[in-house]
């Protein structure tokens, strides 16, 4: 039961999710495929913006434990310096 809700929802990503960084590692991971920790939270913040169906691509929840981490984030500073301190803010 839980493997055919999976392979479901893996075809409602194929054909509903917009092309995005998560996309293809969700798809890999709802098909029984083994990801790496990398890639399960690219998946997982793609799964958390709604397969990014609005068209929007940048997350704001500052409060989650994968936000210092996710491809949605907005880059602050090209200096690294905005990462260290997103970063320090969840420690």
């Amino acid at each position: 039961m839980v493997v055919d809700r999976a392979k479901w929802r893996a075809k409602i990503v194929k054909k509903y999710g917009k092309r995005a960084v998560g996309k293809r590692q969700l798809i890999r991971y709802l098909s029984g495929e083994k990801i790496s920790r990398t890639e399960a939270i690219k998946a997982k913040c793609y799964d958390c913006m709604g397969y990014c169906a609005d068209g929007i691509s940048e997350c704001k929840d500052k409060d989650c434990p994968l936000w210092a981490y996710s491809q949605f984030r907005r880059k602050e500073a090209s200096n690294g310096k905005a990462d260290m301190e997103a970063k320090e803010e969840v420690t």
